[in-house]
């Protein structure tokens, strides 16, 4: 997983012209607002890809001791991002299930009728999960991942973390400013 940007303000791009901005955004209720961009790579057509640790490294590095919600959304429309328990053979389990939720039917998506279920399911599924963060780190259940969910890859997949935190939560400070 790569990352990229750090905090931006909301009337700019989000990794504010490749550069972290040097103060996060304050918005009106003393919370901060910082956002950036991951690309995280995938190997198969369909997988389910645990992206919870590279989520938890960025998180720890750029955020140190924030606290406040942590929302990541992938920017694609045949892939997406939920919470799952991941045991052995669990994502199998889900692709399949979501393999038997679409009918096959006679599609009208003019681009490419085959892969009118990816986009489907990407709907279905969801293209972003919010996850509260407690300095620093995402506040998940004991079997709780993070998923990065493939319906037509193998691909590089950009996601934007989004992190909106209280009034002096510690964004950690690098040579390059405040993320």
């Amino acid at each position: 997983m790569q990352s990229t940007g750090g905090c931006s303000r909301p009337e700019r791009d989000y990794t504010a012209g490749g550069r972290p901005c040097q103060q996060p955004y304050r918005c009106g209720l003393h919370l901060y607002l910082c956002m950036q961009k991951l690309t995280v790579s995938t190997r198969k057509k369909r997988q389910v890809l645990d992206i919870t640790d590279e989520v938890a490294k960025v998180l720890n590095s750029s955020y140190g001791d924030t606290s406040g919600v942590c929302q990541l959304s992938v920017l694609h429309t045949t892939a997406a991002v939920t919470t799952a328990d991941l045991d052995p053979g669990t994502d199998l389990d889900m692709l399949d299930a979501f393999e038997h939720m679409i009918p096959k039917l006679q599609y009208r998506h003019p681009h490419n009728p085959a892969h009118v279920p990816d986009h489907i399911l990407s709907s279905v599924i969801g293209t972003s999960v919010a996850v509260p963060l407690n300095r620093g780190e995402m506040m998940l259940g004991t079997w709780q991942r993070v998923v990065l969910v493939e319906l037509d890859g193998p691909r590089d997949r950009t996601l934007v973390l989004t992190v909106l935190a209280e009034q002096g939560g510690n964004f950690k400070t690098t040579k390059r400013g405040t993320r």
